[in-house]
């Protein structure tokens, strides 16, 4: 049976719910090649309708798709990292998820007594929202495995060695003999439990692209905490659960 793990998160809500897009005002297209384009308003409908238009998020050389409910970040939270947002209430012996209640409208969702029409359609306030949740659940991920006395422990690296394992430094490059073939054997382990995250959060592999990307920015992440390479998976993890292709459909 698997531990549920859930953290307390501090979100600064009157801040978050504060920040909304400013409405834009369109002007009709002028008459090009002899033919009228139709208005903003006559390809759209409300945000919310079934049929919606607004609901699909355009990304440029990316995924686009429709926002996950609240119901499905903090699901999927817990399938791929196994950590819940959110706090124990003892009085009614009961969890108490974050996502699901106090940032259920703000990412789209209903909650029936303020919102009734899921809003599909990304605002500043989601996006704010979904990044500070990535990076709490990204540093509560680091802590429970690198901390020897976490009242919750659990383990989801399973094939590294958190303290130890990771991508090869400038220097090392050059080194033969077997100081080298240890530090190669890390590396490929490293790369091996990336590309497992990838396949529990996005359900895919990753390109070489992403894995050179990543690559550079762990590194430079560990360079700033004299090479300690857990601070490493804290941005990896975090790049992962905040990108828009986590959090889109």
């Amino acid at each position: 049976m698997r531990r549920v793990v859930h953290f307390v998160v501090n979100l600064t809500l009157p801040f978050l719910l504060c920040l909304s897009l400013s409405c834009s005002e369109f002007e009709d297209e002028k008459e090009e090649d002899g033919t009228q384009e139709a208005s903003i308003d006559e390809q759209t409908p409300e945000p919310g309708s079934p049929a919606t238009k607004t609901d699909v998020i355009p990304q440029e050389g990316a995924v686009s798709g429709y926002l996950l409910t609240p119901e499905q970040h903090s699901e999927n939270l817990f399938k791929a990292l196994e950590v819940r947002l959110g706090w124990q209430d003892e009085d009614h012996d009961r969890f108490v998820d974050l996502v699901k209640t106090q940032l259920a409208v703000p990412l789209g969702g209903v909650d029936f007594r303020t919102q009734s029409i899921r809003d599909r359609f990304p605002k500043v306030q989601t996006q704010l929202i979904v990044r500070q949740m990535a990076w709490h659940a990204a540093s509560w991920v680091i802590w429970r495995e690198v901390d020897p006395n976490h009242p919750q422990p659990g383990s989801i690296f399973k094939h590294c060695n958190i303290h130890e394992d990771r991508p090869l430094l400038a220097g090392e490059k050059s080194m033969e003999g077997t100081e080298r073939n240890r530090l190669n054997e890390g590396a490929v382990r490293w790369q091996r439990q990336l590309e497992e995250f990838y396949w529990k959060i996005l359900t895919r592999p990753p390109t070489k692209e992403e894995v050179d990307l990543l690559t550079t920015h762990y590194l430079e992440a560990i360079s700033h905490h004299q090479y300690w390479p857990p601070a490493g998976w804290t941005v990896v993890l975090y790049a992962l659960l905040s990108g828009a292709e986590y959090w889109n459909l």
